[in-house]
């Protein structure tokens, strides 16, 4: 995700920041693609040559991705734990800073009652305590200042103060009006990407090789069709809900791979700042419940035409793997299930399923991912970060001991996301007792698709276990 910015109303010229994070975006696609190709060319070795030694797939994953930690590291270091960014100016003089902070003081001494202030480059940072209701302070600093000469954040502080942050617009509003916005070749050109790649992967994994036989591609679109409609309508949920919470946000922009699954998933760019934290909740949760929507029906339509096999066999996915997918499977059992069960998923089925899984990664609550505005939502900024580690430990410590997939995605998240959580506008302002019953059924949820059966569950979902 990219760095919020403010909306402005109005025709501007688009402004050098907001042209150099366009280029910026553009140029991370394409760089990204190409960070794939050790990956394209270790996955046609082994399909190819035969097996090599896993240590090779290791070195292929690490190596591209160094750049990516490298430019991690550098953004780290640039930023201060406050959320300001050194800019290497000079301190303002005293006298010069104190009539400065004053003037911002008379301005909000109605809303804020401030114990202390600071300059971080030229940020007026004002703590203190609200002398009115958290989301009344903030619609009035919204009519004061105005989002094209100033941005203002009502942020968390230390010991239940608030910090009030304003930032004077050096470039102008950042957000340029509808007619100069990029178009959507970049979404039209990924799109047809991903259908090709995800049709491509759908015919191999029905055993047709796609090199010797490319005529057979259109076998492959029982499988790329639900996936794509999960993707999008998961993009789509965050889309239409972040404009009508007034959040400037792009179409899906889909990755395709030449290999695996034949896609990354889809992201759109948030290109403003959150209003408040119910609104980054409502854009965070509305993707997974939009792509649960049609995930589930199409994973319990699947499974009618999947097969059961013994887990020995060695294909398949075990119904003890997820608590989700073995209740829907002991529910659509004609006969009795066994823990060394395996499903060999229809391309509807494994559509569905890894819907699922795409849904479970995104609530992680991790960073910039749907379960990090989540999490904001619900704990805010300094909690949320703390979460956070919590749960990419847990999902390392899944890759170790249960499946070493997650070791790949814990570390795409980590290096793609972080741990931060940018700011809304108001973050003082919490959340209703609704949204939060959602935002732990949305916890729930993960813990139903990522967790394995516990044996002791395994009896009452109907399924035997040779221990009991």
């Amino acid at each position: 995700m990219s760095e919020p910015m403010i909306s402005a109303p109005g025709s501007h010229p688009e402004t050098p920041g907001r042209r150099r994070q366009r280029d910026g975006f553009s140029a991370g696609l394409i760089w990204l693609l190409f960070l794939l190709l050790p990956l394209v060319l270790f996955h046609y070795w082994v399909a190819h040559r035969g097996q090599v030694h896993p240590w090779f797939f290791w070195l292929a994953l690490l190596v591209p991705a160094l750049p990516l930690a490298e430019e991690w590291w550098r953004r780290r270091r640039m930023t201060r734990g406050d959320g300001g960014r050194k800019t290497g100016l000079p301190e303002e003089p005293s006298a010069r800073l104190a009539t400065r902070l004053a003037r911002y003081e008379e301005q909000v001494e109605d809303l804020l009652a401030a114990s202390a202030g600071r300059l971080v480059g030229n940020r007026v940072i004002l703590e203190g305590r609200l002398r009115v209701e958290p989301s009344v302070a903030a619609a009035e600093l919204n009519r004061r200042f105005d989002p094209g000469v100033h941005r203002a954040y009502l942020l968390e502080a230390e010991d239940g103060r608030v910090a009030l942050v304003i930032e004077p617009q050096s470039e102008g509003p950042e957000t340029p009006p509808p007619s100069l916005r990029p178009g959507i070749a970049w979404n039209v050109v990924l799109l047809a990407l991903t259908f090709v790649t995800t049709t491509w992967a759908g015919a191999s994994h029905r055993g047709l090789d796609m090199f010797r036989q490319p005529f057979h591609f259109w076998a492959g679109l029982s499988f790329s069709v639900p996936l794509l409609l999960i993707l999008g309508v998961h993009e789509l949920g965050h889309y239409f809900v972040a404009r009508r919470r007034g959040v400037d946000a792009s179409l899906p922009y889909f990755i395709p791979v030449p290999f695996g699954l034949g896609t990354f998933g889809a992201i759109i760019r948030i290109r403003s700042a959150f209003p408040d934290r119910r609104a980054a909740f409502d854009v965070g949760i509305a993707g997974p419940l939009a792509g649960l929507a049609v995930a589930l029906p199409a994973l319990i339509f699947g499974l009618q035409t999947s097969e059961l096999v013994p887990a020995s066999a060695g294909i398949g996915t075990q119904v003890t793997s997820s608590l989700l997918l073995g209740w829907i499977a002991s529910w659509l059992a004609t006969g009795d299930l066994t823990a060394a069960d395996a499903i060999v998923f229809s391309p509807l089925a494994f559509a569905g399923w890894l819907g699922l899984l795409v849904t479970a990664l995104n609530l992680l609550p991790i960073g910039q991912l749907d379960g990090g505005h989540i999490a904001y939502g619900l704990l805010g900024r300094r909690r949320t970060q703390q979460v956070g580690v919590v749960a990419l430990l847990l999902l390392v410590l899944l890759g170790i001991f249960y499946w070493s997939g997650w070791l790949v995605w814990a570390f795409i998240v980590f290096f793609l996301t972080g741990f931060q959580h940018d700011p809304a506008r108001d973050e003082v302002s919490g959340l209703s007792f609704g949204r939060r019953a959602l935002g732990v059924a949305a916890l729930a949820l993960l813990v139903l698709i990522m967790a394995p059966v516990p044996h002791r569950f395994m009896q009452p979902l109907g399924i035997a276990c040779p221990y009991l």
